[in-house]
């Protein structure tokens, strides 16, 4: 091998090694990334009552409405997340159609102590909905749902709120109505789409997420907004950890920072946890969501089966390592 051959050699050796190092670099820093915080909180809900304040965990792309201090998003636990959304047309699957009111029957069947938000109707789309404008204007104020969605209610307070945000309201639930939740949560993929309202319960709602397991009440979040009105997104919500006794527990939900903020203990605490083992007694996990109003009556939120996709939920991990164990038991 000629001199000038062993430099060449030397010089592409030297060439790849770096052209390598480079990529590995390069991919550790663009091409490894984990979201933070990491996604919310999601989960199959089966909404019968005021949709969670829940949960869930969804922003549409539309927010026009945040700018109106009348018609504002009705979630108390949320952050601001990009999902993907998946149209009716790109997959055929079965779907599940209950009636409304027939759900909640079975929840008033399983617990009389518990109530539930009237539905005030059911519609295929928001012009059905609106073709119905002389009958619904005497029920104002009341909340505009879907049935296959998180994070997609509307609290309308007034007449003219209805008829100032025609086109907002239109072009919101139109595009639900025709979209799969996410790719990400099959199973909601089964549930019929369909926009209904329920009576609006009020703007001071305390709201309680029960995790049970095998029937029986374990741990409860408790969840306060920064800010006291029902527009959670212009701040983060505080979720103080509680054990069946109300005694604060030292950890919270896994995106957000403990708080020194202390709940007061509801006057119904004993209710409440009755109310759980009655309406979650056959399952084997489930976070029970209520809501309690200003005369401490109990109305049912919604089943959420699989919250943050049954991943890591709060900020200390041992507690989900003890729950899983309590699941293991039976």
């Amino acid at each position: 091998m000629t001199s000038s051959e062993k430099k060449n050699k030397r010089n592409g050796l030297i060439g790849t090694v770096l052209f390598h190092v480079v990529l590995v670099v390069t991919f550790l820093f663009l091409g490894l990334t984990y979201r933070i915080p990491p996604p919310p909180e999601e989960g199959i809900s089966i909404d019968f009552g005021f949709s969670e304040q829940g949960l869930e965990e969804v922003q549409p792309e539309d927010n026009s409405l945040e700018s109106n201090p009348v018609i504002e998003e009705v979630i108390q636990e949320t952050i601001e997340i990009e999902q993907e959304i998946v149209t009716q047309e790109s997959i055929e699957t079965e779907v599940i159609e209950v009636p409304k009111e027939t759900k909640k029957e079975i929840v008033k069947e399983k617990s009389n102590k518990i109530k539930v938000s009237e539905v005030l109707g059911e519609y295929k789309n928001y012009e059905e909905l609106i073709s119905d404008y002389t009958r619904l204007v005497p029920l104002l104020p009341f909340v505009i749902k879907v049935s296959h969605w998180c994070g997609d209610a509307r609290v309308v307070m007034t007449e003219k709120d209805l008829l100032e945000n025609q086109e907002v309201l239109r072009s919101h639930f139109n595009k639900l109505m025709l979209s799969k939740y996410s790719s990400r949560e099959p199973h909601y993929q089964h549930i019929k789409p369909y926009l209904f309202i329920e009576k609006f319960l009020g703007s001071d709602l305390k709201e309680i997420k029960i995790h049970c397991i095998h029937g029986k009440p374990y741990i409860l979040n408790a969840i306060k907004n920064k800010t006291s009105g029902i527009n959670p997104y212009a701040s983060q919500p505080y979720v103080i950890m509680y054990d069946t006794n109300w005694k604060k527990l030292p950890f919270t939900r896994q995106d957000l920072k403990i708080s020194s903020i202390d709940i007061p203990k509801p006057k119904n605490l004993d209710e409440i946890l009755t109310i759980c083992e009655e309406l979650t007694s056959g399952i084997d996990y489930v976070r029970l969501d209520l809501y309690i109003i200003d005369n401490d009556e109990i109305y049912f939120g919604e089943y959420t089966f699989t919250p943050l996709g049954l991943g890591r939920q709060f900020t200390d991990k041992s507690v989900e390592d003890e729950m899983l164990k309590i699941y293991s038991i039976k």
